[in-house]
């Protein structure tokens, strides 16, 4: 086992809740960022999975099938331009 430099190894520190104590966050004096704009960070990371997954499900293959009564691998033939390759 690799020797800590610390006055106790990893396991010691988290059977301990030595870890609960240690500054974190704002606590520390070259923290950029606070809590709330963590949070908002988050929050537009969320929102951004949210609409990837909802474009994903209304704009795929799938989807535009789904809208305009077609087989999914007739829109993947259009798509790729294997039929109606004269329009644009």
């Amino acid at each position: 086992m690799r020797q800590s430099t610390h006055n106790m190894d990893r396991q010691e520190w988290r059977a301990t809740g030595a870890r609960l104590y240690a500054k974190h966050g704002t606590d520390l004096p070259q923290a950029k960022l606070d809590e709330m704009t963590v949070a908002k960070i988050r929050r537009q990371y969320a929102r951004k999975q949210r609409l990837i997954e909802m474009l994903n499900s209304s704009y795929s293959a799938a989807g535009l099938a789904r809208r305009y009564g077609l087989h999914v691998r007739t829109v993947e033939k259009i798509l790729r331009r294997d039929t109606w390759a004269h329009v644009k």
